[in-house]
């Protein structure tokens, strides 16, 4: 269809602006900014499908994140990897990167990175036969998105839940 042409025209873009970002960030020695833009590229390529390169952005983004001791970009670099772990069907290690993703955001009071980790919690949890579980997860995500007044982001969660619960 000509709307999903559109699309990959957009991310084709997207994508080209994400690599000048993460070159001109790493010749600069923007640490920051190359982190951000290796995060933004590695969720580029999952919406795309690319598993690898996926990874590829955000273990290279980890490595930085790390280095430079930015706890939120580590946490969504976890959540990142956690949700392309998904995808592979790998659920041992989406498991251990949500984890690791919610250790860091609760602990260090990120709300958002929070509740979109137990969002895509809830789904691996519903795919692999938790479905009480999996409620549990949204209706906390729920609680943190309205907390910090992300009223649409808790509305969203609708797709969710009827997604829970089909599983």
């Amino acid at each position: 269809s000509s709307s999903s042409a559109a699309s990959d025209v957009y991310k084709r873009q997207a994508l080209h602006h994400l690599d000048i970002a993460v070159s001109e960030s790493t010749n600069t020695g923007n640490r920051w900014m190359q982190v951000y833009s290796l995060y933004g590229k590695g969720y580029a390529h999952y919406r795309m499908n690319q598993m690898e390169r996926a990874k590829e952005c955000a273990n290279k983004g980890m490595e930085v994140s790390v280095e430079i001791g930015n706890a939120e970009t580590t946490a969504d670099l976890h959540k990142l990897l956690g949700m392309v772990a998904v995808k592979e069907e790998d659920f041992g290690t989406s498991f251990d990167h949500f984890e690791d993703a919610l250790k860091i955001a609760l602990g260090g009071g990120m709300a958002r990175i929070a509740a979109e980790t137990q969002t895509e919690y809830a789904l691996l949890l519903a795919r692999t036969g938790k479905k009480e579980d999996a409620v549990k997860y949204l209706d906390t995500a729920k609680k943190m998105y309205l907390d910090c007044e992300l009223d649409y982001r808790a509305s969203k969660l609708d797709d969710y839940y009827e997604q829970v619960n089909n599983s």
